[in-house]
């Protein structure tokens, strides 16, 4: 279909994906040797899932499609335990435990991939499998690279037919591939403040209903803390609005000092922030939350000796509320109020609904 400008023949078979021209140009954007938690930082701070369904990503599959004249695409992003696929063509698989995923090889190898025939497919557990449950013999991806060098996922093709594909459509399908990491890079900015540079509400309850997703299947203990700059209002009035964005931009960083990169940010608006705290009981939440107001009750600004800052803040459980976020918001909104009505510069625990699970309702301890 397409003739081969890189020397390639086109009916060259290439299975594992190793050529000069593929790993020196086919994938343009430099792409980062990090560790696991870096890679889902990022897969967090891009948030492809809330865009992915987006009706340009399905012009682009369909274009995929017809430009590699091949029945199935998809965009393949892979979180922590799972591969979603996104803006699909040709079939209606929504996802599959990561461990099963072909594209799995492609966070691995940082290079496009080619299986001729995934029936006869040995190197990749599952493969095989996959490829025969769904009636697909011939697989194609190039890899989902970020602004900042990590791959969060592929944009991948199938066909029913095993066949080769040529240097030129692996090119062809990894410009493709750019072009929605791109794009997912655009869109993100619609989950971040632009004053702070942390999540924004729509960012963060992205995060968060995934979070209490995960809770759901593993039980591990994750805190919600909500904070409150006391009186914010009056440094507006007293001092200027910019004086108040200097205000909230230096409460970014005290919190930020404070928490670790496993950790999520947000401002929600206004003076009111958010922070969730995976794999963290109320105790240690509880500490973290010293800290921080420890650190805001100290903060001056040399311009303005006279302006004293304190912030109020509400934590709960979130382990305790299956699926319930708004109980669960309703919940640490209360205990922000009861902070402020203490007196303000205080931390309260939330009082905790009955535990909720699948099975129904649990006392509370």
């Amino acid at each position: 279909m397409f003739g081969s400008k890189s020397g390639f023949p086109e009916d060259e078979p290439l299975n594992r994906v190793t050529s000069s021209f593929l790993t020196n140009n086919a994938v343009p954007r430099s792409m980062k040797n990090d560790n696991e938690q870096g890679r889902l930082q990022e897969f967090e701070r891009v948030n492809p899932l809330a865009h992915a369904s987006d009706a340009s990503f399905n012009t682009i599959t369909k274009l995929v499609q017809a430009t590699l004249d091949i029945p199935c695409v998809a965009i393949s992003l892979i979180d922590r335990d799972t591969r979603h696929l996104k803006a699909k063509q040709g079939f209606d698989l929504a996802s599959t435990p990561r461990s099963e995923a072909i594209c799995e090889q492609i966070l691995r190898s940082k290079s496009p991939l080619v299986i001729t025939d995934l029936t006869e497919e040995t190197r990749f557990a599952g493969a095989s499998a996959e490829g025969s449950s769904l009636g697909l013999r011939a697989y194609i991806g190039a890899p989902l690279v970020t602004d900042s060098g990590h791959i969060i996922g592929a944009l991948c093709a199938f066909d029913t037919r095993p066949r080769n594909f040529s240097a030129e459509q692996i090119e062809r399908l990894t410009q493709f591939a750019t072009v929605i990491s791109e794009l997912f890079e655009l869109r993100k900015e619609v989950d971040y403040d632009f004053l702070t540079k942390v999540f924004n509400r729509r960012g963060f309850e992205t995060v968060l209903r995934r979070e209490m997703a995960r809770l759901n299947r593993d039980g591990a203990p994750c805190t919600l803390a909500m904070l409150d700059l006391d009186h914010f209002k009056n440094v507006n009035d007293t001092f200027g609005q910019p004086v108040g964005d200097t205000v909230l931009k230096a409460l970014t960083k005290m919190v930020k000092v404070n928490m670790r990169e496993s950790d999520y940010l947000a401002r929600l608006g206004g003076e009111e922030f958010a922070l969730l705290l995976p794999n963290t009981p109320i105790i240690g939440a509880l500490k973290v939350a010293d800290r921080i107001r420890a650190a805001v009750a100290a903060f001056r600004l040399e311009a303005y000796p006279d302006l004293a800052l304190t912030v109020s803040i509400g934590l709960v459980d979130i382990s305790r509320y299956y699926n319930d976020f708004d109980a669960m918001m309703r919940d640490v909104d209360n205990a922000v109020c009861i902070s402020k009505s203490k007196g303000r510069n205080q931390t309260t625990v939330a009082e905790h609904a009955p535990q909720r699970r699948a099975g129904g309702l649990e006392a509370a301890e």
